[in-house]
C-alpha cells in the first residue's frame, strides 16, 4: 500500500528495466502516463477535504490522485 509520493518506485530493480521500459512504452501509446514523485509530492492548488494518510492541512497533489476508501 502506498501512502505517501515517497513510497512511489521511479528506478524499477535492474532486473525489471526492460520490462518497466515496455510498460512505461505501452501506457504512453494508450495516452497514460507515470506520474513522478516530484510531480506527486506538488500541493494540492485549490482547498478540498480528502480522507488521507497524510497531514489534512497538506494536501498534496497525491492525495487527489491517489485516494480511496475501503
Amino acid at each position: 500500500m502506498i501512502n505517501h509520493p515517497h513510497g512511489i518506485i521511479d528506478e524499477p530493480p535492474s532486473p525489471m528495466v526492460n520490462d518497466f521500459i515496455e510498460i512505461k512504452e505501452k501506457l504512453a501509446r494508450a495516452g497514460y502516463h507515470i506520474l513522478d514523485k516530484e510531480y506527486l509530492s506538488q500541493p494540492l492548488p485549490f482547498k478540498t477535504k480528502i480522507q488521507t494518510f497524510t497531514r489534512p492541512n497538506q494536501y498534496k497533489l497525491f492525495d487527489a490522485f491517489f485516494f480511496w476508501k475501503d
